[in-house]
């Protein structure tokens, strides 16, 4: 048995159209996890203040368009990395 590979890729996974695609990228998961850990401490530093009602709720809808915002310039920058890396062959 050969346990020496090449390649330390992960295996390709199938799209929507049946194709073999590459998982999505780490900074993906590291946005969508940092910006999780992010809405935990901020709720934690919230209520530290002693915040409630509307500004508390106020606080929470920042840091969850902050997140969705860190989120959608990850996969856009990574979207943009795969077509420049289609686009030269490479």
């Amino acid at each position: 048995m050969n346990h020496s590979s090449s390649s330390t890729r992960p295996r390709p996974v199938r799209n929507r159209h049946g194709e073999d695609s590459e998982p999505p990228p780490s900074r993906i998961l590291g946005a969508a996890v940092g910006g999780l850990i992010v809405l935990t401490n901020g709720r934690t530093l919230v209520n530290t203040i002693g915040l409630e009602g509307n500004p508390q709720i106020a606080a929470h809808v920042v840091l969850i368009a902050i997140r969705c915002l860190a989120i959608t310039v990850v996969v856009r920058g990574v979207r943009l990395e795969l077509l420049q890396t289609v686009a030269t062959g490479v």
